[in-house]
């Protein structure tokens, strides 16, 4: 499975009370569609992999994750991620 953060125009998404999150609609960045959203060449999810859009730091809050998880009755769980700033990612959709 793969998730990717973005979000839609106007960014609805992103409570104005989230600190983390402010700068994103100051920057116009990870609106849906846009390039800076899509998977880098090499990474990109197979055709029958599952994609999935997160809208907060954890993949786990929020989105289908869980879902997904426990539909395919999916019990471990290998996480790998790529990010720029933080590495807060991978830790925040590992507590919850």
């Amino acid at each position: 499975m793969f998730s990717h953060i973005q979000f839609r125009p106007g960014y609805p998404e992103i409570s104005c009370q989230n600190k983390q999150f402010s700068v994103i609609p100051k920057l116009n960045i990870f609106i849906e569609g846009s390039s800076n959203v899509q998977f880098y060449p090499g990474i990109e999810p197979k055709p029958d992999e599952i994609r999935f859009e997160k809208h907060r730091i954890s993949a786990a809050n929020n989105s289908e994750l869980l879902t997904l998880l426990d539909s395919g009755c999916i019990k471990t769980v290998v996480l790998i991620g790529l990010t720029t700033s933080r590495c807060y990612f991978i830790d925040s959709t590992t507590i919850d």
